[in-house]
């Protein structure tokens, strides 16, 4: 797996040493590799891996065979964000009497979503930024016709470069272009349809992931500032940082905030870049 050095030899150390905490959880953004991370503990532990659902009854039926195994097991809980309280709440006991041959593992976006018992008797390992030089060596692979330069201006996280790779990164800019342009010049309901273009859920194919369209709208304007923040006036530079502000908090909503309607940020967002625009021009 590309960078996660530190990390990487923090866990091998404690796998090495026989410390390996019995309850952990793997806190990172969407994309930074959690997953790779579980199944770099998993092989070197050499236990077996069961991935469990989020609902209570996963939970209870977990909690029931880590009490009674003779095997080592790792239970595995993806995206646990999404637990209700309910299932957060049957986790305590493990954290208060730790089963001899079972290890739980969950992994979340935000570790602010679990309640602040698990949290305290956690160990939160924390997933690190990825640098461009990482970034950079994980393209390394991708043929030429990739717009390398573009996806690292857009992407923070190597599931980003796959995503974006998925989406087609000329597409996907040539999409934002044309959106910024004219976001404020259509009808509402013209404005509205853009949402017919992003992904809400995983099962949304062809579409335009929502973060990563977010993402490319925020290198957009950076662009432009870089390209001709001389020529442009104190409306046009507050405009355009409005909207960058603007942009970044609703990647931060959708981000650390599981369960979270999608489709209502982004029409939310829609309507604050139209008005923002609609200051602009009326100023003019």
């Amino acid at each position: 797996m590309i960078g996660q050095e530190i990390l990487l030899e923090l866990i091998d150390m404690m796998i090495d040493e026989n410390t390996f905490p019995r309850f952990s959880v793997i806190q990172g953004v969407d994309g930074s590799g959690k997953n790779l991370i579980v199944q770099h503990i998993r092989n070197c532990m050499n236990y077996e891996l069961v991935e469990m659902d989020n609902t209570v009854d996963s939970v209870c039926s977990a909690m029931e065979q880590a009490y009674r195994t003779t095997v080592p097991i790792i239970f595995y809980f993806r995206n646990a964000d999404t637990m209700s309280q309910s299932a957060r709440n049957a986790l305590l006991k493990v954290t208060e009497e730790p089963p001899n041959n079972a290890y739980f593992i969950l992994t979340v976006v935000n570790e602010d979503s679990l309640t602040d018992t698990i949290k305290s008797r956690a160990n939160v390992f924390h997933m690190e930024p990825y640098t461009q030089y990482e970034l950079n060596e994980y393209l390394a692979p991708y043929d030429d016709g990739f717009d390398k330069k573009l996806a690292l201006e857009v992407c923070e996280t190597p599931g980003d470069i796959d995503l974006l790779y998925k989406n087609g990164a000329e597409r996907l800019y040539n999409f934002v272009e044309k959106v910024m342009n004219n976001i404020a010049e259509v009808s509402v309901a013209n404005a509205l349809k853009i949402a017919n273009n992003i992904a809400f859920t995983d099962t949304d194919e062809g579409k335009f992931d929502l973060a990563l369209f977010w993402k490319a709208v925020i290198m957009y304007y950076c662009n432009e500032f870089t390209a001709d923040v001389k020529n442009m006036s104190v409306e046009e530079l507050r405009t355009k940082a409005r909207i960058v502000m603007s942009t970044k908090e609703c990647i931060d909503m959708i981000t650390k905030t599981r369960g979270i309607n999608k489709r209502n940020v982004f029409d939310i967002w829609i309507l604050d870049v139209r008005d923002i625009l609609g200051e602009e021009y009326g100023s003019n």
